[in-house]
């Protein structure tokens, strides 16, 4: 998933001093930025599992806002 453009981090600032902080995510949980839609993430994402003989009894998918922007709370 990884050479497919998804990332483990999301990147935000820490409230206490305005510095960048990177969080990483739960380890189940990957996040694309600029995709062209939540159905092709998801089409792509049960594509990649299926290709590995892995199941897929929970995939879910979802968009964030537009301008959407983590703040690190």
């Amino acid at each position: 998933m990884r050479q497919l453009g998804y990332k483990d981090t999301i990147k935000g600032i820490r409230l206490s001093d305005n510095t960048s902080l990177e969080q990483k995510l739960p380890n189940t949980t990957l996040i694309k930025y600029d995709a062209s839609s939540t159905k092709s993430i998801c089409d792509q994402v049960a594509s990649v599992i299926l290709k590995h003989n892995g199941g897929k009894e929970i995939v879910f998918c979802a968009e964030l806002a537009q301008n959407f922007n983590w703040n690190s709370r």
